[in-house]
């Protein structure tokens, strides 16, 4: 939401008159302070047995930018940037040694040097690609059959 509808939305809502830029430190002051629990999320995210990756194109001041989520079976992450492996480096980090779901694209490939089309079934464990149903995922995930 543009700082400018924040200034609008407080206003219908709460009869509340704010400058654009107060909108703007107060988004400045809260990202700061949620700071420690968003390094909480990244461990987590990190520390996870599987996690699944994805992307998708997002308008921002109106330049195309994207939308990248990690979502492990605890905790969602999101994250804006370019569309390259930098902001999935970011979020985690190149020595993720767990379970990766993707679409294939080619940014994945750099986390797991693995040279083959992947499915939402597919999945990678450390010594090559694994298939598994959905049903057989979901229950890995949840540690209710092997992961093997």
């Amino acid at each position: 939401m543009t700082h400018g509808k924040v200034k609008r939305l407080l206003a219908i809502l709460f009869d509340l008159t704010i400058a654009r830029s107060t909108a703007v430190r107060s988004m400045l002051r809260t990202a700061t302070r949620v700071q420690p629990a968003v390094t909480e999320i990244k461990a987590e995210i990190r520390g996870s047995p599987v996690i699944k990756v994805d992307e998708t194109g997002w308008k921002q001041s109106g330049l195309l930018k994207w939308l990248h989520v990690v979502v492990s079976p605890r905790a969602v992450l999101y994250q804006i940037g370019s569309r390259g492996r930098e902001v999935l480096q970011s979020l985690i980090g190149l020595g993720y040694s767990g379970a990766l779901i993707h679409d294939g694209y080619a940014a994945y490939q750099a986390f797991w040097r693995a040279k083959v089309p992947w499915t939402m079934t597919a999945v990678w464990r450390g010594g090559g690609p694994a298939f598994w149903t959905p049903f057989r995922f979901i229950g890995a995930s949840l540690g209710l059959v092997g992961a093997t």
